[in-house]
């Protein structure tokens, strides 16, 4: 799991932010999609600090947009 454990900081803001909206089934689908495709894009192996704030704000976007 390594390098991917870097992810878990902006779902964990991505959590508090959604609240029981997280709990949403189109919205856990969403999440789920995000962590994986940064998982196989290998999108959290370095400089995270500028992803994990643009992450954050465009799932939120992603998810409040449909």
């Amino acid at each position: 799991m390594g390098r991917y454990t870097t992810q878990f900081i902006p779902f964990a803001v991505l959590f508090a932010i959604l609240k029981q909206r997280a709990q949403d089934g189109t919205v856990r689908k969403k999440l789920s999609q995000w962590y994986w495709c940064g998982v196989f894009g290998e999108m959290y192996g370095s400089s995270n600090e500028t992803r994990y704030a643009n992450d954050v704000t465009k799932v939120i976007e992603w998810i409040d947009d449909g």
